[in-house]
Formats: structure tokens, C-alpha cells, sequence
């Protein structure tokens, strides 16, 4: 057989021996004695002739190889007056993808802040956001050994996005300063350079990475915020229920209070339909608690987001999750319009046992005023306040903490690292057995950007806001509003399922209950 070594150029030398040259019958000019050996045969002028075809086969053979490696080995094909022997200048040769991805990051686009929002004031996306030119192909000659340029493929749209655009203390973007996301993205190219030899880095090309991300096509990112993506996940499950969303929901339900809900407890979550409550009312079915979920409280719920977006999560409340109660605090379609106060009653008529907020404001009083005794109030976020960061209402309710020796507990899950992996296991686990409903809303285009996240504040959605910025959906991947995700039925008692033989851990200054006591900490989701 014919074996080839690479040369300089490209160019492969073909090492052809004669005995590599085999055939099904004896090679001419052997004979086959009685006993099977071959022996040569000296008669007649044959011998010259066989050896002359030996020779054409060979020559042949070659020019067929030769062939083969200009069409084969060389990826931009020579044209046809150039020869073999004329390699073409390493630096004028382009590959067909580096080529096209030159042109991408030279027209690339990031969003900035071209203003931040007004204190107490709305968030205003043609207003407070700039998309400008980022041309990013002159700086791939100057990544530095812990920078990755990555394509982003999906980005999520985030309530703390707000706050970093605000002025003052909260805010921490600048003007004129790139806004940034949690995405999902590919690895393009890494940091190579000669005095890095022997650096193993974290990533290689063409690893799924999940972290902040710039809002843009492209973005250089140091790869020490970034993670590679679930292996087993979709890429838009890594932003959701297997991400900072989920783990946030389980951080809130199991590790941050003293006590997780407990079978037939009264269980109360706020913004019930958004991507962190819709996973904490699951959760607390799963453990076998009475649910009731809280919708028309956030960020302009109510005439901005229209009126078919609370009947949208009425139904996917009630008919998908099958909450045992709601309390709509935007409810004014019925003939007799009842109060918070009054429908926390009649869903709560033996009160309140657990409480995971992310409204905050007037809902938080509401239902401090419903609480039992030993009750485990969770603060996640405050997103009614959001349009108000200057003069934030705190809860003017909190004696009743000190009434019925409750708990009142605000966390940031960044601050629970230790329990990413039991977090991760927990819900990766009932992923994959499809236990959970997380509806996703789609918009798409880097240019939509802004005006996503002024439609996240408007609250007109269900689950997850994500946009599309280079990753294809499949069709199966997400839900819209008319989508059924799917959901399996539970037929066996909800601890077997999530087969947990007792609580996660938690630190053990946070297993003692003491009664009225405000343990909080930085809250945010």
C-alpha cells in the first residue's frame, strides 16, 4: 500500500515500493510450483515486457495520488495554471470560514447606555440604549490568556438588568458603557501566543460556554466568568431551569429559610408566573404543599402589559400547573372586584406557612398580615420597586414577624456556590423526566435587544424571556403563548419522585429557627 508524509506547503511526497504493489492473482512473472512456491520465469522475452508494465503501473499509480492529494489535502483547490509545485503564500491564503467570520466581527454591534433611566421613572429602550458598531476583527491579534472571543447564541433578559442601567449607588454601568447579559455561547477563538506554551485553557474551540455576556453578536469575554453548558441540556435550558433561574428557585425554597415547605402547608409565591416563581410553585407541589400564586403585582402589570396577559397566566397558573389558588391584584374583570387582602383569604383560609417574594411593595404587607405562626417569609427580589430604586417601600407590616415569631430571610443565590452541584443534580433530575412546565418566550434579532427588556418590565409573558441571536430553536424547544408544553403526571407521592431522603444541607447557623428574627442578606434573582 502507498503511504504519504506531509511536506513543506502541503505538498505530500508519495513512497510507492514494489511489494506494496499487490494484485489478486501471482504477480507477473511468477509461477506457481506443485508445492505453492513461486519461482521466476527466465524463458522467453516476457520477462522485459512484465517488468515494463511493473514500471507503467507504478508511474501511474503515482500520478493518480498526486491527484488526489491537490484535491484532497489542499482546502482552497490551486487554479488551473498554477502547478503542485507552486504553493500558494501562506499569508494571502484565507480559509472560506475565517473569511466570513472577519466580515461578522467587522460589522459588529453591541448595545451601550446612552442614558440611565429617571429617578422613579420608567425604563425607556429607544430613549436609555444605543445599539452602535463594535468591530471587533482588529482585536483577535490581542486576546489576552484569559479571553475567549465567543459568538453569542441566546441571550436572557433579566430583572437585574435594570438595576445596573440605574444612576446612583445601585446602577454599575456607565454611559457610553456596553450593556451586558447572561447568554449562551460558542467558543470561537482563544488566547494563543508563544508564551503561553504548555497553558492549558479552560475552554477549546467550539465549547458551549453560559455566563455574562456583552449584548451583541460577538463579544471577548474572560473566560474566568464563564462555565461550560450542561452537557445533557439544550442550550436555552442552561438560561432556564438548569441556570441561574433554577438554582435561584432552589437556593430560595430548600437552603435560604430554616424550614423548606412541608406537606400540607400553605404555600404563597409572587410573580407566580415568571421564570423563578413558576419553578418554586412547582417545587413546592412536588413536596406536597397547598400553592397559591400571586399574579399582577411586578413592574407594570396591569394596563402595560394588557389585558390578555393576566388572563395568560391565569390559565397557565391554574390549568397547566394546577395551583390550588390565585390572587390577581390587578382584578377588575369580575362583577364584585375583591381586594388582595380579600383574596388572600379565601385561598389562604388557615393562613399562611411559607412565602416566597419577588414583588415586594404593597403585596409583601398583604401578605405579612396572613401569616401563621413560625412562618418562613424569602425574599428573592423587589420587583414592583424597580421604577422606583430612589424611595423603595419597605414593608410597613413587619411586626407581624415579631407577632407570630416568623423569619423573614433575603438571599442572593450567587452567595451559595457550595450548593450548585446538589442544585444542578435536584433539578437536572426531574429535567430529564420532564417533570417541569417552563413556557419560554422567543423574540429575535440582536437588534431587539432593548426592547425586550422594556417588554420584560411591562410583564407581558409567562416563564422565561429569551432573545435569539445566532442559536436556531427547534420548534420542540420552547412554548409560546398558544404552545402546550409538556408536563408527565405524578402518580406516586411527590417525595418518591424527587427522590430526596431529606433535606439539602444548609449552613449550619441557618438550621437554627429562631423565632421573629429578620435574617436578610443582599436579595436578588
Amino acid at each position: 500500500m502507498a503511504t504519504r508524509e506531509s511536506e513543506g506547503g502541503g505538498i505530500l511526497k508519495d513512497i510507492i515500493s514494489s511489494e506494496d504493489v499487490t494484485h489478486d492473482e501471482t504477480a507477473p512473472g511468477l509461477e506457481s510450483s506443485e508445492d505453492g512456491s513461486q519461482h521466476s520465469d527466465t524463458s522467453g522475452s516476457g520477462s522485459g515486457n512484465e517488468e515494463e508494465q511493473l514500471k507503467n503501473e507504478e508511474d501511474s499509480m503515482k500520478k493518480n495520488l498526486l491527484i488526489l492529494d491537490v484535491q484532497v489535502d489542499k482546502k482552497n483547490p490551486p487554479s488551473s495554471d498554477k502547478t503542485k509545485e507552486e504553493p500558494a503564500p501562506a499569508a494571502v491564503e484565507q480559509e472560506p470560514d475565517d473569511a466570513l467570520l472577519l466580515s461578522d466581527l467587522a460589522t459588529n454591534e453591541k448595545w451601550i447606555l446612552k442614558s440611565h433611566p429617571p429617578v422613579n421613572g420608567t425604563f425607556v429602550a429607544e430613549r436609555d440604549m444605543e445599539l452602535v458598531a463594535d468591530p471587533l476583527h482588529l482585536h483577535l491579534d490581542q486576546l489576552q490568556t484569559d479571553e475567549v472571543l465567543v459568538r453569542v447564541d441566546i441571550l436572557a433578559i433579566d430583572p437585574f438588568l435594570r438595576t445596573m442601567i440605574d444612576a446612583g449607588d445601585i446602577g454599575t454601568v456607565k454611559i457610553n458603557d456596553p450593556i451586558q447579559a447572561m447568554g449562551v455561547g460558542t467558543v470561537l477563538k482563544c488566547h494563543k501566543d508563544a508564551d503561553d506554551a504548555g497553558v492549558e485553557h479552560e475552554f477549546t474551540e467550539g465549547s458551549v460556554v453560559v455566563g455574562l455576556m456583552t449584548a451583541a453578536k460577538y463579544a471577548i469575554v474572560k473566560s474566568s466568568i464563564l462555565q461550560e453548558k450542561v452537557a445533557f441540556a439544550r442550550p436555552s435550558a442552561a438560561l432556564g431551569i438548569l441556570g441561574s433561574v433554577g438554582e435561584t428557585a432552589y437556593i430560595g425554597t430548600f437552603i435560604a429559610p430554616s424550614k423548606s415547605p412541608q406537606k400540607g402547608e400553605t404555600v404563597v409565591v409572587s410573580d407566580a408566573a415568571g421564570s423563578v416563581g413558576c419553578i418554586v410553585c412547582q417545587i413546592a407541589k412536588f413536596l406536597g404543599a397547598k400553592v397559591v400564586g400571586v399574579i399582577g403585582a411586578g413592574v407594570g402589570c396591569g394596563a402595560g402589559a394588557g389585558a390578555g396577559a393576566g388572563e395568560e397566566k391565569k390559565r397557565f397558573l391554574m390549568e397547566q400547573l394546577k395551583l390550588d389558588g390565585l390572587v390577581d391584584c390587578n382584578d377588575t374583570a369580575s362583577t364584585e372586584q375583591k381586594t388582595t387582602s380579600q383574596q388572600l383569604e379565601e385561598a389562604c383560609p388557615n393562613g399562611i406557612d411559607f412565602v416566597f417574594d419577588s414583588v415586594g411593595g404593597d403585596i409583601l404587607n398583604e401578605v405579612l398580615n396572613h401569616i401563621n405562626t413560625k412562618a418562613r417569609v424569602v425574599i428573592c427580589d423587589a420587583i414592583s420597586q424597580y421604577q422606583s430604586l430612589a424611595t423603595i417601600q419597605g414593608p410597613s407590616n413587619y411586626l407581624k414577624l415579631v407577632e407570630k415569631s416568623a423569619s423573614l430571610h433575603g438571599f442572593n443565590a450567587m452567595d451559595y456556590p457550595e450548593h450548585s452541584f446538589a442544585a444542578t443534580t435536584y433539578l437536572g433530575w426531574n429535567y430529564m423526566r420532564d417533570n417541569f412546565i417552563f413556557p419560554q418566550r422567543i423574540e429575535t434579532g440582536i437588534d431587539m435587544f432593548a426592547a425586550s427588556m422594556e417588554r420584560y418590565f411591562l410583564h407581558g409573558h409567562c416563564g422565561r424571556l429569551l432573545l435569539q441571536v445566532s442559536y436556531q430553536f427547534e420548534t420542540s424547544e420552547f412554548s409560546d403563548e398558544d404552545a402546550e408544553p409538556k408536563k408527565v403526571e405524578i402518580d406516586v407521592p411527590a417525595q418518591d419522585l424527587i427522590d430526596l431522603d431529606e433535606e439539602p444541607e444548609r449552613k449550619e447557623e441557618e438550621q437554627s429557627e429562631t423565632g421573629g428574627s429578620l435574617n436578610t442578606s443582599s436579595s436578588s434573582c
